[in-house]
Order: structure tokens, then sequence, then C-alpha cells
């Protein structure tokens, strides 16, 4: 630096040391450099509290999400109705012939678990055989069988009993009843066949079907045959 720049120096900072201060550009530039530091605290701010919205937001969805999920979630549907359960199906029903079956001879007592003994007044057994009846591949019980011989309203009726368990389905006593097997009442037909009267009954009932036929004066079988039917 020559000479001359020197002293030019020298005046400058002379007259900078006999300036007053300024405190109206000292208040300014507080001010802007106070609204410089505001503006990023004030954009952090927002910005944290758009993170905490989100965060609530997030949280909520999965909290709800289970009450909102479809069926096969194990939820409830979004329009509240409650998951179907699935409904039991009804047993399946075992069917038979009769060369899979043997039978065992029972006594009165046994067959009272099964059907009525209970006849009308005036009506006598006297013959009765029983037989209990089960699958052979099994050994499962599947119906009584009884055979009765019944004086009643002024004549002898033979009658032929089964009380078959609602599970089972015998194939030729569903061909010998399919005439009288509709619904779960009492239905009975009554045919003359060689000079006698043959009724043939049948009733199902929640846990046995009843299969009946009575050989003999017809208003009399049918009273018998309703007389074995055992009530609930």
């Amino acid at each position: 630096m020559d000479e001359k720049d020197k002293q030019i120096e020298r005046l400058f900072d002379n007259y900078a040391s006999t300036l007053e201060p300024n405190t109206r550009l000292a208040d300014k530039a507080r001010q802007k450099m106070r609204k410089s530091t505001e503006r990023p605290t004030k954009r952090r701010a927002w910005l944290i509290g758009v993170a905490a919205t989100c965060a609530v937001v997030v949280t909520t969805v999965l909290i709800a999400a289970p009450f909102f999920s479809s069926d096969k979630a194990g939820g409830w549907t979004n329009n509240a109705s409650k998951p179907v359960f699935p409904v039991p199906s009804a047993p399946e029903v075992q069917h038979y012939s009769i060369s899979e079956v043997r039978a065992s001879s029972v006594n009165a007592d046994f067959a009272k678990q099964y059907i009525s003994t209970e006849l009308p007044a005036g009506a006598n057994i006297f013959s009765e055989n029983y037989y209990a009846c089960y699958i052979k591949e099994t050994d499962e019980f599947a119906y009584l069988r009884a055979v009765l011989g019944v004086s009643y309203n002024g004549g002898n009726i033979q009658m032929s009993v089964v009380a078959e368990k609602s599970d089972y389905a015998g194939d030729e006593l569903a061909t010998e009843y399919k005439h009288v097997m509709n619904g779960t009442g009492y239905n009975s037909y009554t045919q003359y066949i060689n000079g006698e009267y043959v009724t043939v009954s049948y009733c199902a009932k929640d846990d046995y079907k009843y299969y009946v036929t009575t050989v003999g004066n017809a208003d009399g079988g049918k009273e018998l045959a309703q007389s074995v039917v055992k009530s609930e």
C-alpha cells in the first residue's frame, strides 16, 4: 500500500470515530435478526404439528381396523352387522338293509324304553315277542321290533311294531311304508287283503320313527297302532 492509500484509510478511521452511535439502525438490525430466527421456529412448529396429526390418524386407523374388517378376518363388517356363524348340519341318516341287521330277543322292560305298552282299555296281550336289532358291522342299536297278539274290540289282532332311531333308515321299511311316510304326523291306510283288514301306520317323532302293521279289525287296528307310539 503506498503513502496515498494509507492517508485515505486514516481519514476514514478518524471520521468513523467521531460519529455518534445510531440506535435506530441497531434496532432495525435486531428486528431483522429476530424475524429471520422466528421464521424457521414457526416452520418447525408447523411441521411438528403436522407430523403429530398424522401419527394420531395412523394410530386411530390401526386401532379401528379390526372392527371394520371383513367377516373372513373374524371382525364385523363396515355396516355393523354381526358375523354369521355356521349352522350345524343335521346328522346324516344311515341306510341299511335287513341282511345287515342282527336281532336279539329282549324282554318287555327293555321294549318299554322305545314303545308304549299302555294299550286301550279292554285290550289284552295274549302273545308278545320283542327284539333289539343292531347293525352287524358297527354293533349299534338301530330299532326295536315287537310282535304282539292282542284281543280287542271283539276279535284278535296281530301287530308288528318297529321303533327305529331317527338317524337310521331301513330300505325294506321305506319301501313297505312309503305311502304313509309323509311329514311328522300320524298317517295310516287300510286295505282288505285275503279276507283280512290290513292297516299300515307311520308316525315320526324327534328321536324315533314308528312303523305299525295290524291284521284284523280295522278300527281296532288303528287304535292299537296309535297307542304304541311312545309319548314325549
